[in-house]
């Protein structure tokens, strides 16, 4: 809500703003009236108004110079002028001040609603703009080390375009356009320990190269950028690891070819293979990553669900007919980590913070084969909705922001001022955004993402009704029975019979 000062020497010109702005709308209240410039500096330190209507013409002190010392102390204060005359002077002399609006008396009551509604909008974009600059703020710190493992994921799996390998050969002062990456892992030492281990081979090979690196599933991975000849690097490397691994360690290695930026992903692909292939010989532990990077781009390029339900069904099945089920269930989280990679580097950074689901934590309580597969298919239909929302509409990032946390919350009691308070915006922004943007209200919004889960979780027949009510957010069973009656026409007890019938 925003706060509202009158300044007005004239008591019927007070008392008419006050009730235009209390009864215009929820998103004003009056903090003060004052008659005198004074008055109103005295009034503005207690209560910090958003907007101030200003009379020009009072005692003592005239309006512009009221404004010119409030505005040292509320510097994001708008004010709106009033006055009875229509002069050059006070114009001249109100345009250093940033006077948002002018208005002329006598005013009409539909002139002042809407340099009203005027300022409240340019307020909730102000709004907007302070929610994301804090965003930038708080993620500031650890940027460049989020563009170095967006970037490595990124050549794990694709061919860079030129102007991407321009952006990421300037952020991190890169010289040559050649370079080759390097993939190891250890095993053998305590965490604490293994940890040590880690940052000393990353000492050592970034006292000599310039380096960047980030763990890529379960392994450590290695951008090292330059032409350095094959056979020197090799042994140099090799050198590194003798002096750092303790006697208990074992390692596996894989060292890719030297290539342009547009092929990085082939030297990852040769890394990884040499990688497996020490790996296989050693434990016998197999992943066929061109298949998993195959799998990726067409779930990345799908246009529908059932564009990938044959090739994820491949794949799946063969993780489940190769490892025993607890592998398996890691190989599942280490895949969908990777899915959601791809999806939050196509959002940026900002929309990267948002969490669609968990594959660790959700997947690892998991017991029994039908439990994780009703889990993949919901949270694979989920990512793809979710991308398919983002190419299709450019949304405003506060609207995106929303939309990702009702997605995160909907399983409990969630309320339009909840969003907002998230988003940093005014609840009244907020659901003109839902409007404009997406032509549903929020309720509506909301009702639709909880209704399709339960739709999924009544199809799998795991949970009663009232348990899925209250995983959807609805506490009382009777509630949600008559909002899914009025949105599908007919009960889930109903709904769920028929589609047992059908099977």
């Amino acid at each position: 809500m925003y706060k509202v000062m009158i300044v007005d020497d004239e008591e019927p010109v007070l008392e008419s703003f006050s009730y235009m702005v209390e009864t215009s709308s929820d998103s004003f209240s009056v903090c003060g009236k004052a008659r005198t410039g004074f008055e109103a500096i005295s009034m503005a330190y207690n209560c910090s108004p958003d907007i101030v209507f200003m009379d020009i013409g009072m005692p003592g002190i005239d309006g512009l110079d009221t404004i010119k010392e409030l505005q040292r102390n509320h510097p994001a204060t708008l004010f709106i002028l009033s006055t009875a005359y229509e002069r050059f002077d006070i114009a001249k002399r109100a345009i250093p001040l940033k006077v948002f609006d002018y208005l002329v008396k006598p005013i009409s009551r539909s002139r002042f609603l809407e340099t009203l509604m005027k300022a409240k909008q340019h307020l909730d974009e102000q709004t907007e703009i302070a929610a994301a600059r804090l965003d930038k703020a708080r993620i500031s710190a650890d940027s460049m080390s989020w563009e170095e493992r967006n970037f490595l994921l990124l050549i794990s799996w694709k061919s860079l375009t030129k102007r991407e390998w321009e952006k990421y050969k300037l952020l991190f002062s890169l010289e040559s356009d050649q370079a080759r990456v390097f993939v190891f892992r250890i095993e053998g030492p305590e965490a604490e320990a293994l940890s040590g281990i880690h940052r000393e081979i990353h000492r050592k090979i970034s006292h000599k190269y310039q380096i960047l690196s980030t763990e890529y599933l379960g392994s450590t991975l290695i951008f090292l950028p330059g032409d350095e000849e094959t056979r020197r690097l090799q042994d140099f490397l090799d050198l590194v690891f003798t002096q750092v691994l303790p006697s208990n360690a074992q390692v596996q290695k894989g060292l890719g070819g030297q290539h342009s930026y547009e092929e990085f992903f082939r030297s990852c692909e040769e890394a990884l293979r040499a990688l497996r292939e020490n790996d296989e010989r050693d434990t016998g532990r197999h992943e066929d990553w061109e298949e998993l990077g195959e799998l990726r781009s067409a779930i990345a390029r799908a246009a529908s669900f059932e564009d990938i339900q044959e090739p994820f069904t491949s794949y799946y099945e063969k993780v489940f007919s190769s490892s025993p089920f607890p592998v398996a269930k890691s190989r599942i989280i280490a895949f969908f980590t990777l899915l959601l990679d791809d999806f939050y580097r196509s959002l940026g950074k900002k929309a990267a913070r948002y969490i669609l689901f968990d594959p660790a934590a959700e997947i690892t309580p998991i017991n029994a084969r039908k439990d994780l597969d009703a889990w993949i298919w919901r949270s694979l239909r989920t990512l793809m909705e979710a991308e398919h929302q983002h190419m299709e509409k450019n949304l405003p990032a506060v609207l995106t922001r929303a939309l990702y946390y009702i997605q995160g919350n909907y399983d409990r009691p969630l309320q339009l001022t909840d969003v907002a308070d998230f988003c940093g915006v005014s609840s009244s922004y907020m659901s003109r955004l839902f409007t404009e943007q997406l032509s549903i209200s929020f309720i509506d919004y909301l009702t639709s993402v909880r209704l399709k889960v339960a739709e999924e979780l009544l199809l799998e027949n795991r949970l009663p009704i009232k348990e899925i009510a209250c995983s959807v957010g609805y506490q009382d069973p009777n509630y949600f029975s008559r909002i899914f009656r009025k949105q599908k026409g007919f009960s889930p007890s109903t709904y769920l019979q028929e589609h047992s019938d059908e099977k």
